[in-house]
C-alpha cells in the first residue's frame, strides 16, 4: 500500500535507478516465478548461500554479464511518451510493488510521486526518518517550504 499522498507518475525514476535498491526478492516472489513457469524472470535471479541452510535471492543480475542490471530488465517506455510500464507487473517482487515504502523513502530515492514537495504533514517524518548528514542542503529548503504550503 503507497503511502497517503504517493501517486505513481510512472516516469520510471525508481527502474532506471536500481543502484543500492532493488537487489533481493522474498522466497514467496520466487516460488510465484517458479510455479508460474516464469523462465525469463528466474534467468535473472541469483541465488546465494549463506551458511546455515539460508539463502539470498538476488534480483535482476544480466544473464550474460553476471553482474546487477543498472535498470530494470522489465521496464518499457511508452511509445512517444515519457511515462514507462513495467512489463511483469502481475508478477513483479514485493520490494517493486512496495515502492516507495514511506514518503521519507520517496524523497530519500528521488521518486517523483510526491512532486518533490511532500505533503507538509510528512515533513516531520521525513525529518525524523532521515539519516544524520543524509540529506543535501536543498532537501532542507524544499522541506521548509513544503511545510508552509498548503495540500
Amino acid at each position: 500500500m503507497y503511502p497517503q499522498g504517493f501517486v505513481c507518475k510512472r516516469c520510471g525514476h525508481c527502474c532506471l535507478n536500481l543502484d543500492g535498491y532493488a537487489t533481493t526478492c522474498s522466497e514467496e516472489d520466487f516460488g510465484r516465478w517458479v510455479a508460474t513457469g516464469r523462465a525469463d524472470i528466474l534467468a535473472w535471479v541469483s541465488t546465494v548461500e549463506l551458511p546455515g541452510g539460508a539463502r539470498i535471492r538476488e534480483i535482476w543480475i544480466d544473464p550474460e554479464r553476471f553482474d546487477h542490471a543498472l535498470r530494470c530488465p522489465w521496464l518499457r517506455r511508452l511509445t512517444g511518451e515519457n511515462r514507462y510500464e513495467c512489463r511483469i507487473e502481475d508478477v513483479k517482487p514485493g520490494v517493486c510493488r512496495d515502492y516507495p515504502y514511506t514518503a521519507a523513502h520517496a524523497l530519500r530515492t528521488g521518486c517523483r510521486g510526491f512532486n518533490h514537495h511532500p505533503p507538509a504533514r510528512y515533513t516531520g517524518l521525513i525529518l525524523s526518518q532521515s539519516e544524520p548528514g543524509g540529506l543535501p542542503g536543498f532537501f532542507w529548503s524544499m522541506l521548509a517550504d513544503a511545510a508552509t504550503t498548503p495540500v
